[in-house]
């Protein structure tokens, strides 16, 4: 049994007027994985993958892994080259029994909508087009029939945060293992819930909601269910949240399943978004809380500027208004500057800077720039954000050059590459303990809840000014159209309220 894993990704903000290059991929090929210049632990799933393989008594083969921050849409000459890397290597090192891939689901090139289902295609060409393809999205995707039809089976995160990384790769690698053994026959089917959001699974009904796609797995028959939310920020023909379906050889019963499993989730369409508050409730009810004296710093994602869903990062709307509150130990993670950042690596630690921060990429999004004499506190180069997973993993985001400062009573992280803030090991790995902060405010829509929520007295999600507001309703679409979709529309599947299960 031979086994080829591979990773071509990125969640594309057709909205960002920023390409995203070859550059932009932090792209790893074997030859630095099999010499160990990378670990296999950087580079998951496919790290996954390989050690469950070799556990299995196949042969592994891993290839490119190539993942960019989400940004604007992919080059269309730097798609076609890294669609070709992996395309020739398959051919090059192949044929194989199974292909297992991770593609996001809502990568966007200049002239290819469907990024996933090109890549499929180009995959299918190939002499191991025969294989068993498993895909693993992440449920931010676009998924589309043209998808279905080219792959043998996906399944996507079903956790946002997204901290079920190992036990949906684990679900990929073991269907299409046992269809390749031809124990299951693996057929889909999907439920378009014609509905736009961001749905947290960390707070109610979102959290019993994804209990519920858990236990229909356990139906006979029925092989794995996923809730693909859709990319509010892409704007394409085929966005929107749907329920996938794998069932063993019987269409009906996946088709019924992602019905029924449709017609629950839409039915509570006005309850699971975020509580978000705008900047200036969000900030009053910070404050209020600092002054209540909590035990645990109070924690404000600011949603609206997430690099992870495309957004500029260097946004001063929330730094500015912490820098106003008059704390005397607050915090902000991160604001992506690489010129504040230079600066910072030729000083030396404790001396004074005069930096100009943020606030020069997007004339509307960015906020304005800020005049800061600040104190370098410390400097880390090239440095490895970690995502904590559960069991003490973690994935690694590189942040490049790191700078921590200090001004008007605020400690602030800058980076040189564009990311959002993921934990505050990123605070403890510079020799400050964040638990002892008043306030953090982090650059994150809802990836930071699980390292932070441990250390926080109160976690407030903040929709302030910005690229990526976690309301569908403020975008403006061309391609997607929303006269048929809520919250545009507040009914319509015609289905009125009535809840099918309250998911508590």
């Amino acid at each position: 049994m031979r086994v080829y894993g591979a990773c071509l990704a990125t969640e594309t903000n057709t909205f960002n007027a920023t390409p995203t290059r070859y550059a932009d991929f932090n792209v790893i090929d074997r030859a630095d994985l099999l010499s160990g210049k990378v670990g296999f632990e950087q580079v998951q799933p496919i790290g996954f993958w390989r050690d469950w393989t070799e556990a299995a008594g196949g042969e592994y083969t891993p290839g490119l892994h190539g993942f960019a921050q989400p940004a604007g849409k992919t080059v269309q000459e730097d798609y076609e080259l890294l669609k070709s890397m992996l395309v020739e290597d398959i051919e090059a090192t192949g044929p194989f029994d199974i292909i297992l891939l991770f593609l996001h689901g809502a990568m966007v090139a200049e002239q290819v909508d469907d990024c996933e289902a090109d890549i499929l295609t180009a995959v299918r060409g190939t002499s191991s087009g025969h294989a068993v393809v498993g895909v693993f999205l992440d449920l931010h995707s676009h998924l589309t029939p043209e998808m279905l039809s080219l792959a043998d089976l996906f399944v996507s995160h079903k956790e946002y945060p997204h901290t079920d990384v190992e036990p949906r790769a684990r679900e990929v690698f073991d269907l299409s293992l046992a269809a390749y053994r031809s124990s299951v026959r693996p057929v889909m089917e999907m439920f378009d819930c014609q509905m736009i959001g961001m749905y947290p699974t960390n707070l109610s009904p979102m959290e019993g909601f994804v209990r519920q796609l858990q236990h229909c797995e356990r139906r006979p028959g029925v092989l794995s269910v996923s809730l693909c939310h859709g990319f509010p920020f892409g704007d394409v023909a085929s966005g929107g949240t749907k329920v996938l379906v794998v069932a063993d050889n019987d269409r009906e019963l996946a088709k019924t399943t992602a019905q029924e499993l449709g017609r629950e989730i839409y039915a509570l369409r006005t309850q699971i978004g975020f509580p978000s508050l705008d900047l200036a409730a969000g900030m009053s009810r910070a404050l209020a809380a600092c002054k209540a004296e909590q035990v645990g710093p109070v924690v404000v994602a600011d949603q609206s500027d997430n690099p992870g869903g495309g957004a500029p990062g260097d946004a001063t709307f929330m730094l500015e208004s912490i820098l106003n509150q008059g704390l005397d130990n607050a915090a902000y993670a991160m604001i992506y500057d690489p010129e504040s950042v230079a600066v910072c690596a030729s000083a030396t630690i404790n001396a004074e800077v005069d930096l100009v921060v943020g606030g020069r990429l997007d004339p509307v999004n960015s906020g304005k720039p800020l005049a800061l004499r600040a104190t370098l506190l410390g400097f880390l180069p090239d440095y490895q954000h970690r995502f904590p997973q559960p069991g003490g993993g973690a994935q690694y985001w590189p942040a490049g050059d790191i700078a921590m400062i200090r001004s008007a009573g605020v400690t602030i992280i800058l980076c040189s590459v564009r990311g959002q803030c993921f934990s505050p090991c990123i605070f403890d790995d510079l020799g400050v303990d964040a638990r002892t902060f008043q306030l953090i405010g982090v650059k994150s829509n809802q990836h930071f809840y699980r390292a932070f929520a441990p250390i926080a007295s109160e976690i407030i999600y903040i929709a302030g000014p910005g690229a990526v507001p976690p309301v569908a309703g403020r975008l403006n679409f061309a391609k997607m159209s929303t006269f048929d979709k809520f919250p545009w529309n507040p009914d319509p599947l015609g289905l009125g309220d009535a809840l099918v299960g309250s998911f508590e």
